[in-house]
């Protein structure tokens, strides 16, 4: 069994940019996450390293699979800083830590600091990534559709 099962706990000790990621609790988080989570974890400096380098990874191959037709609509361009990125650590029933990854661009306010961002459509500005990071790999990932 995990040994980091502290629901609702979020590490606060961690450095990274509070103005573009929030790091939320699982209790909050429940319902885009699923059954896949049995216990809360925390996430470690090294681990959110690990997410930041499967992220950018897994955004240069998205991007390069674009056919020159569809690209600019559906390209991710995270170096123009407007997007905001969400993460919730947990384990998974083989004991595994995972994290849920939720990014996106449009959104007023800080409700966002505390609360997943959830809407439909969006295309690019808008993609989930679920890491594992145990394996450090990427286990699934969705980008929105333009609607």
């Amino acid at each position: 069994m995990p040994e980091e099962d502290n629901v609702g706990y979020v590490n606060t000790k961690l450095e990274f940019d509070t103005s573009a990621m929030a790091i939320l609790a699982l209790d909050s988080s429940k319902h885009v996450i699923g059954d896949r989570a049995i216990a809360s974890a925390t996430i470690t400096q090294a681990e959110l390293a690990v997410v930041d380098s499967l992220m950018k990874a897994y955004v240069a191959d998205y991007n390069a699979s674009l056919t020159n037709d569809r690209g600019d609509l559906y390209r991710i361009n995270m170096g123009e800083g407007n997007y905001r990125i969400q993460i919730v650590a947990f384990f998974n029933s083989e004991g595994e830590k995972e994290a849920w990854v939720n990014v996106f661009c449009k959104v007023s306010g800080d409700y966002w600091k505390t609360r997943p961002v959830v809407v439909f459509d969006g295309g690019a500005c808008y993609f989930q990534i679920d890491i594992n990071l145990t394996r450090k790999e990427i286990d699934g990932s969705f980008v929105n559709g333009l609607g």
